[in-house]
């Protein structure tokens, strides 16, 4: 029953995507939409801002019994799309023309041939044809086609051999007409061959940037995936990265180095990553914890940061010992007997872990006892598996000097020339500070390295001229790498991509790292001679184990060896010399 503030209804005939409909308009009235849903194949359209149904018995029965006042107008009155400047999701709609004897003669093929439009709708060819076997034949071999039972059409790629392949297949357009697809298909893929990274702020929350990859290359995504924090959205469709300038600074880096250019779109945040305190960093550690666990592994933390233990072993440690607490309970941990817990390392020995791994896990429970329960060490002593020697990698002198050729960035040719001149490690160099270097003496200070150990290593002699090119053009104040942010050091992060990208144009295959460098530096001074008890103070070892393991792969005691080989027919060269002179 209508009331007389019921909205008015128009109904006008229209054809949609080759397909005849029946546009349905009125006034936003729920009542009405309920209605116009019960319709099969109604859909709305947001260019006209209304309804469309299918000019097919079944939906005008339906219509006609929702709406019973409403007089359907006759249904041979048709116009082609909604208007004629603004086609529905349409990026190009070109039809054949009606008029003049070229036209009818490719009208005619066309028709012969089945075809009865063809719309370009978003980077696809949208074609509409009577069924044929031939037709359905030629369908599927066109690039990446496929049937859509929705439309009732043919949809394939818009790309250069579909056009010509359509084109020599029905004549579907004029000479006027497929100049001007051609024109826009070469603008399309001259777009798309620029490459370029596009990243703005994700829609409704500001602290994510999106991230648009051109063409989705493996090379790419891998660079995607080393950014702190980046994570893929199914929702949106594409990768995000946090909205901070420092990570989009090292990303843009590692894009650059496969040739991709980063396109900043909107505002991006510039608020430096600031290092945590303690307090914030255990929180980190607590979160999502409560009631008996998280007692316990806030108490287990309070030891570890109050040792004063590097962050990297806190989450470590915390991270193996929850495990651990998961597995008995938090009540039953200060009551295990030792055959429970020499079990559980059994069982962690089984799976595929290295053993190092094996090794934290064991460390991470004993310091629990050991020094959280203050119980005796020998109480929880466990079997310990042997550990793997592996021998450090190292480049030679040639391979250095062909990776410094290819540093062409000021800061950076000074960052890898300090790792490999002092022995430094990644972070003893990205945390260096400007008082740390004494040019007078040719010395370095590493102050809290690895250990809380502080110690004084060489600077070499050509480091001079560089260093003092740096400090005057950089002026560094807090640290003596600054990164992107203002008072914050580099990040080790890009200084690792700094020295992959150079290693890889430098066509060095060898598998290197940045601490590579301080391997190298141990070995080549070692070959030159040099003591190894000065060299094992110089990289700040404590145990002169760890150092001797450089005398392994020094090519100066490989080279002091003569293989028994060599020897082994020098007796039968020297009667073979005999024999020629007696002749």
């Amino acid at each position: 029953m209508e009331t007389a503030a019921s909205p008015a209804i128009t109904l006008k005939c229209v054809e949609h995507r080759g397909s005849q409909r029946l546009a349905v308009s009125f006034a936003y009235d729920q009542a009405y939409i309920d209605r116009i849903k019960q319709v099969p194949g109604r859909r709305w359209s947001e260019t006209m801002r209304c309804w469309h149904i299918p000019v097919e018995e079944q939906a005008l029965q339906v219509f006609r019994a929702a709406f019973p006042f409403v007089a359907l107008p006759p249904i041979g009155e048709f116009r082609t799309g909604f208007t004629p400047d603004q086609p529905d999701k349409a990026d190009v709609q070109i039809t054949p023309a009606a008029a003049g004897s070229e036209q009818a003669h490719k009208a005619g093929i066309s028709s012969q041939k089945g075809i009865e439009s063809i719309e370009l709708i978003g980077g696809r060819f949208a074609i509409r044809m009577r069924y044929t076997k031939e037709g359905v034949a030629f369908m599927k071999s066109l690039v990446r086609s496929f049937w859509q039972e929705e439309d009732k059409v043919w949809v394939c790629q818009f790309s250069e051999a579909n056009l010509k392949d359509l084109q020599a297949y029905c004549s579907y357009w004029s000479e006027e007409e497929y100049a001007k697809l051609a024109e826009l298909l070469e603008v399309r893929n001259a777009k798309e061959s620029q490459k370029t990274m596009a990243v703005w702020p994700l829609k409704g929350n500001q602290e994510w940037l999106r991230v648009w990859i051109p063409n989705h290359t493996s090379e790419a995504i891998a660079r995607i995936k080393r950014v702190s924090g980046r994570r893929y959205s199914r929702a949106n469709g594409c990768w995000l990265i946090p909205n901070n300038q420092q990570l989009l600074e090292g990303l843009s880096e590692e894009m650059r180095a496969i040739g991709v250019e980063v396109e900043v779109r909107g505002k991006v945040l510039n608020v430096p990553l600031k290092r945590k305190s303690w307090p914030e960093r255990q929180s980190h550690l607590l979160d999502k914890l409560d009631g008996p666990m998280a007692a316990l592994v806030k108490e287990y933390t309070d030891f570890l940061i109050g040792m004063r233990y590097s962050w990297q072993t806190v989450k470590t440690y915390t991270s193996f010992f929850r495990r651990f607490a998961e597995v008995f309970g938090v009540a039953e941990l200060p009551n295990l007997e030792y055959a429970s817990i020499q079990g559980y390392f059994n069982e962690l020995a089984k799976e595929d872990i290295s053993l190092s791994t094996l090794n934290q896990y064991i460390n991470a429970v004993k310091f629990y006892y050991e020094r959280v329960l203050n119980r005796p060490r020998k109480v929880y002593a466990v079997n310990r598996p042997r550990k793997q020697d592996r021998l450090p990698k190292v480049l030679s002198k040639g391979e250095v000097k062909r990776i410094f050729k290819q540093l062409h960035n000021l800061k950076h040719r000074l960052m890898v020339y300090f790792a490999y001149s002092s022995g430094l490690r990644l972070s003893e160099v990205c945390y260096l500070k400007p008082e740390d270097v004494d040019l007078d003496r040719l010395q370095v200070f590493i102050n809290n390295s690895k250990g809380g150990k502080d110690r004084v290593v060489h600077l070499g002699e050509e480091m001079i001229c560089l260093f003092a090119e740096y400090i005057q053009k950089y002026k560094p104040k807090e640290w003596l790498f600054e990164g992107q942010q203002g008072g914050e050091p580099y990040s080790p992060r890009s200084l690792q991509a700094v020295f992959r990208r150079a290693k890889e144009k430098a066509g060095i295959d060898k598998q290197a790292t940045f601490h590579t460098l301080r391997h190298s530096y141990a070995t080549h001074l070692l070959e030159t001679g040099t003591d190894v008890r000065l060299i094992q103070e110089l990289l700040g070892h404590s145990d002169i184990k760890t150092t001797l393991l450089y005398t392994h792969v020094s090519k100066r005691s490989l080279m002091s060896v003569r293989s028994p080989l060599d020897s082994l027919f020098d007796g039968d060269e020297e009667v073979e010399k005999s024999n020629k002179s007696s002749q």
